[in-house]
């Protein structure tokens, strides 16, 4: 059985609110991000649920991740494999502190287990994709809002992407300048403007459509079958090796956990200014 620990924030919780809620106990803030969405409100209980929020969708993508995709039977979701191969079985055992927790799945039918990682994976894409929706958030209620509507046809929630087109023209025309926030994204800019777009994509076929966007590949002439994304967006590229489930899974996962950690650190040095109101 693999043992598998589950993240947490560590001290750049700890740090980031260490300096929030004194602000907010103290009255120390505006309602000049409010003025836009009634959501944006600096509140105390309110940050820290989402915070809670942008933790337990990570844990659930790595709980998806290590459970379906970190171990993938090729074969199986191939439809070439051996019988003896059946029944399948994976047990993890996910740690989060001093709590344990653990995962024993097995299949017998090589149809239910395909059907499991494809809607294993259309979950792990929506966790995901509000897992950055949060982050956004989070980031537009502790500092000036950067993506700019009227209160009445305000959007249902505001894509990483987007928010970081209207980050980089602010910056561009001067309206912002290289603050930590900038940097952190700039920092991690390559792996956010590599896999965001597909993710989007994504998020938005299984909404609204029905397609896998799953299916059996080679990733090169005479390679073996493996089970791919069928459809992404630039800069990746049909057929890659990245586009491998178990693959493309784990690097949004590191990837995103690395932004995370960095982005904490980025939001308190953005509101360490003693004389300075929330937002920042």
């Amino acid at each position: 059985m693999r043992s598998v620990n589950l993240y947490n924030y560590g001290s750049g919780r700890r740090d980031l609110m260490g300096i929030v809620e004194p602000k907010i106990i103290g009255r120390r803030f505006s309602d000049l991000n409010k003025r836009f969405s009634n959501d944006l409100a600096v509140q105390l209980d309110s940050i820290e649920q989402l915070l809670n929020a942008i933790e337990a969708k990570l844990r659930g993508c790595e709980v998806i991740h290590y459970s379906y995709f970190d171990s993938l039977h090729h074969g199986i979701l191939a439809g070439s494999f051996n019988p003896r191969d059946l029944p399948l079985t994976t047990d993890v055992e996910f740690v989060e502190g001093t709590s344990r927790r653990q995962v024993t799945l097995t299949y017998a039918d090589p149809f239910l287990y395909r059907e499991a990682v494809h809607m294993q994976f259309q979950q792990f894409v929506l966790l995901l994709s509000s897992f950055f929706e949060n982050v956004v958030r989070l980031s537009e209620i502790l500092l000036k809002k950067v993506v700019l509507h009227g209160k009445k046809n305000k959007p249902q929630s505001i894509p990483l992407p987007e928010y970081l087109y209207h980050l980089r023209a602010l910056t561009e025309l001067g309206y912002r300048g290289h603050d930590p926030l900038y940097h952190c994204y700039d920092r991690h800019s390559l792996f956010l403007d590599k896999y965001l777009p597909t993710l989007v994509s994504l998020r938005n076929s299984y909404i609204h459509g029905y397609e896998t966007k799953l299916s059996v590949a080679r990733t090169a002439p005479g390679g073996p079958e493996k089970y791919l994304l069928t459809e992404c967006d630039r800069p990746l590229l049909p057929g890659s090796p990245e586009l491998e489930l178990g693959s493309f899974t784990a690097e949004l996962l590191n990837g995103t956990t690395a932004f995370l950690n960095d982005l904490l650190a980025a939001l308190k040095d953005a509101v360490a200014d003693p004389g300075a109101t929330l937002p920042a």
